[in-house]
C-alpha cells in the first residue's frame, strides 16, 4: 500500500480533478448506499464517467456548513488529541 499526499487544497480546481480519479472519504456514505444527497449509482456513474453534478446555491451553501462544523471541530479535538491536525489531501495506492 502506497499512501501519496497532494499538494492541493480543498476547493481548488486541482482537488477537484483528484476526486474525480479517487474514491473519497465523503463519498463513504454513498458507497454503502446510506446518503441521502447521493446515491450509490449516482456515485458509480459520475466515476467512471468523470461527469458529475452541478453545485447549486443550496448544495454549496450545505458544504460550506460543513466546512464551518469541520473547522470549528478541529480545535476541539486538537486539544483532546494534544496535537495539531491539519488539512491534507491524501490517496492510497493498492497493487498498483
Amino acid at each position: 500500500m502506497n499512501r501519496i499526499t497532494h499538494e492541493c487544497q480543498q476547493g481548488t480546481q486541482a482537488w477537484l480533478d483528484l476526486r474525480a480519479k479517487h474514491f473519497t472519504a465523503s463519498e463513504a456514505s454513498a458507497m454503502m448506499g446510506e446518503s441521502k444527497y447521493q446515491t450509490r449509482s449516482a456515485l458509480l456513474k459520475a466515476k467512471a464517467t468523470g461527469i458529475s453534478e452541478e453545485v447549486d446555491a443550496g448544495k454549496q451553501r450545505l458544504f460550506d456548513a460543513g466546512h464551518a462544523a469541520e473547522a470549528a471541530a478541529r480545535p476541539l479535538i486538537e486539544e483532546q488529541l494534544g496535537t495539531e491536525l491539519y488539512p491534507v489531501t491524501m490517496s492510497v495506492e493498492i497493487d498498483g
